[in-house]
């Protein structure tokens, strides 16, 4: 066959076609440091980074509210959790990565560590409530706060004289 009674192949003319376009772009990229250099726009969000803090924040505070908990909160579990909320994070137009608020921040540190403190503080009151009982002869369950306080010491509350009406 004669080169000139060649069909012309359009696919690959139009990859030819494409490859020149880039060649051509890419010949107008600036070199870095060239002060000529049009600037480049600021990058958007990193919803995906936005989304591991936010995983990891939440995860901590669960874990430390419930020490308990943590197995829940493996690497797997916290990547999966990342990945689905990364996209409800750009559907909104949320960025949390450097964006959260300081009462939050606040509470996340702050929270766990004052509720652990408040079971201990629950716990110590419970056990003197147990030992008020075992030295009355009670039971833990049947003793109140009121008595652990010694009644010499427990003020005189002051009654309103129709009280004396329901005995």
């Amino acid at each position: 066959m004669d080169k000139d009674n060649v069909p012309e192949n359009l696919e690959l003319a139009g990859l030819q076609g494409l490859a020149a376009e880039v060649d051509g772009q890419a010949a107008t990229v600036a070199a870095p440091g060239d002060p000529n250099a049009p600037e480049l726009p600021a990058p958007g969000p990193d919803y995906g980074a936005g989304a591991r803090q936010t995983v990891d924040m939440f995860g901590a505070l669960a874990v430390g509210f419930v020490p308990e908990a943590a197995p829940l909160w493996g690497d797997d579990t916290k990547a999966r959790m990342s990945a689905s909320l990364a996209p409800v994070f750009e559907k909104y137009g949320w960025d949390m990565a450097g964006a959260m608020p300081c009462e939050l921040v606040a509470i996340v540190t702050c929270g766990p560590v004052l509720w652990q403190t408040s079971r201990l503080v629950a716990a110590k009151v419970e056990a003197a409530k147990a030992q008020a009982a075992a030295t009355r002869g009670q039971s833990a369950s049947t003793l109140q706060a009121a008595d652990v306080i010694d009644p010499a010491e427990k003020p005189e509350g002051s009654v309103h004289p129709q009280m004396a009406l329901y005995k």
